[in-house]
This record gives structure tokens, sequence and C-alpha cells, in this order.
């Protein structure tokens, strides 16, 4: 089944879902201050973590049979969270700080302290998780570009995938070693990356003009001097690639 949640017009969390057809819409009562962020780690699981009036993280879990109550998890946030996990029993959260650097706390069978993962980002974190022990991190920075930080057994330091974007990231793996970034640029279109285990490869694939923060779920400098987009060209849509290394 499908799972979507968004905050509502009483900054409460309001959730809907598909099995067959989409059900009722259910309000999941909290003040939010951030757009939620949400992570399964089985069937029958679901993890909501969201950023409450007091700017610290909220936690609430569906076990397969009923909702928790709202859980604090701390930390001043001046983001929305979010979450990814890589493995049954493992829960990985994320947001801007105060001093918006990226801080991380995980769950393994126990919550551990908030660590910084340091960085200087202008937006919200975007993750994912492509398999076991393998967790990818993308976050516009004071620059204008999209900066990635990745775990595989300890953390990497901050890398620049560049390109110019004015929304927050968003990122999905379908499969190992696969990743897809999206970023809305200064133009306003729907900007895309792809990594694919050998390197970074920018697409553009006609769409719709982007408007605010893509949904959850490559940008380098290219050789032609800027990442792919995904938007119309001359009035029609149409498509164009860039399959070189570092190339959006």
């Amino acid at each position: 089944g499908i799972d979507v949640r968004a905050r509502g017009i009483a900054n409460s969390l309001r959730h809907t879902w598909d099995v067959g057809k989409w059900d009722v819409r259910q309000a999941l009562w909290c003040v939010l201050t951030a757009r939620p962020g949400v992570a399964s780690w089985a069937s029958g699981r679901l993890d909501e973590v969201v950023r409450g009036g007091d700017n610290g993280i909220w936690h609430l879990w569906w076990d397969g049979l009923q909702w928790s109550a709202w859980q604090p998890l701390g930390g001043h946030l001046t983001s929305g969270p979010s979450a990814a996990s890589w493995s049954a029993n493992r829960l990985d959260i994320f947001a801007r700080g105060l001093d918006n650097g990226i801080w991380h706390k995980y769950w393994d069978g126990s919550w551990h302290e908030w660590q910084s993962l340091g960085g200087t980002l202008t937006s919200g974190v975007a993750v994912t998780a492509w398999g076991s022990g393998r967790l990818d991190l993308f976050a516009r920075g004071v620059d204008g570009g999209m900066w990635h930080l990745w775990y595989s057994g300890a953390w990497s330091g901050w890398e620049s995938q560049a390109g110019q974007f004015i929304s927050d990231p968003a990122v999905v793996a379908w499969g190992l070693g696969r990743l897809d970034v999206f970023g809305q640029g200064t133009d306003d279109g729907t900007w895309h990356k792809a990594y694919a285990g050998a390197g970074y490869a920018g697409r553009a694939r006609g769409s719709e003009t982007a408007r605010g923060n893509p949904p959850e779920r490559g940008w380098g400098t290219g050789q032609g001097g800027g990442p792919a987009k995904m938007g119309r060209r001359n009035g029609e849509r149409g498509e164009t690639s860039m399959r070189s290394q570092n190339a959006w």
C-alpha cells in the first residue's frame, strides 16, 4: 500500500493511505512547525518524525495494529526532519540545527544522543538508504549548490555536487548503488542527477514547472556548463541527456 502524510491547516499531521482504494484522511494530532518525515523498517511498520512547537523532534509509530503516543526526542532544529531505515529495528533521523549544520539521531534498539555531522546548509536534508549499512544525505549549501554526505561504515566528508537550487532536495534509491537526486532550480524547473555506481549523470525529461519543495522519494558541473533540466524547451516536450561523470 501507499501512505501519504502532510502538515494540515491546523498544523496537525494528516495521514491517508491506499490499499486498493484511498481511505479517509486521518489526523495524528501534534503541533507541527515543518514538513514531516517518515520511514519504514518492515512490513506493517511506520515511523513518523516531526518538528514540534518546541523546535525539537517528536516521534510517532505504527506497529501494524495501532498508533503509539507521541514521543519527544529533543534537539533544537531549524528544518523539518528526514528519516531512513537500512534494516529492521534501525531508524536514522536528520535535521538542520541552530548552527546550520546537520544533526543525526538513531535507534538500533535504544536511542543514541544527537550527533553533529557538520556542514553549513540553507535547506533541510534528504536521506535514503540503498542497502544495509549505507546512508546518503543531500542538502543545499550557502553557495546554492547541492552537497552530499554518506555513511558506509564511517561518515565521509561533505562533497560538492554543484548546481544552483532554491528548494530542499529530494533523493531516492531504487537498488544497490543507485541514487536519484532532485531539486528546484533557479529557473523554477526540476533538475535531476543520478548515480549508478560508476559516477553521476544528469538527465532531462519534459515536465511542468516546479513549485515548492519536491516530494521525497546527478548534479556536479557538467561539460555543458550546468545540470540537465527537467522542463520544457521552446514550448515542447523533449528529452536531452548528459552521461559524462559529474554532469547534471
